[in-house]
C-alpha cells in the first residue's frame, strides 16, 4: 500500500505537549448540549447573582412606553368623567338618545 500523505517526523515532547493543547481546547459535546439546553437556569442564576442589574432591566421595560401609557390612562378618565357627567344631566328635552326628528322616507322607486 502506497500512502498519498506526506510524513514528518517529531519529537515525543513536542506531540505530548500538542495532545495536551488538543485536550484542553476541545469543546467538550455533553457540555456544550447542556449549556445549549439549560438555557432558563442559566438566566435565573445569573439573575440571582446580579439583582441590580435585573432591577436596572426591569425598569427599563417599565419606564419604555410610560408616557403613551399614560396619556391613554388620562384618555380613559377623561371619557368616563364625560360619561358620568352626561347620565347625571339629561338633556333639557327629556329625549335621551332619541332623534328629535323623525326620518324622512322617501317614495319608492316607479
Amino acid at each position: 500500500m502506497e500512502s498519498t500523505e506526506e510524513m514528518i517526523t517529531i519529537p515525543k515532547a513536542e506531540m505530548d505537549r500538542l495532545r495536551e493543547l488538543e485536550e484542553k481546547y476541545t469543546i467538550i459535546k455533553p457540555k456544550y448540549d447542556k449549556l445549549m439546553h439549560n438555557h432558563a437556569e442559566r438566566v435565573n442564576a445569573y439573575n440571582k447573582a446580579n439583582p441590580e442589574k435585573v432591577r436596572a432591566r426591569v425598569e427599563k421595560y417599565i419606564n419604555k412606553d410610560r408616557d403613551a401609557y399614560n396619556a391613554r390612562r388620562r384618555e380613559l378618565r377623561r371619557l368616563k368623567k364625560e360619561a358620568a357627567a352626561a347620565a347625571a344631566n339629561p338633556p333639557a328635552d327629556g329625549l335621551t338618545g332619541m332623534a328629535v326628528n323623525p326620518p324622512i322616507k322617501t317614495p319608492a322607486p316607479k
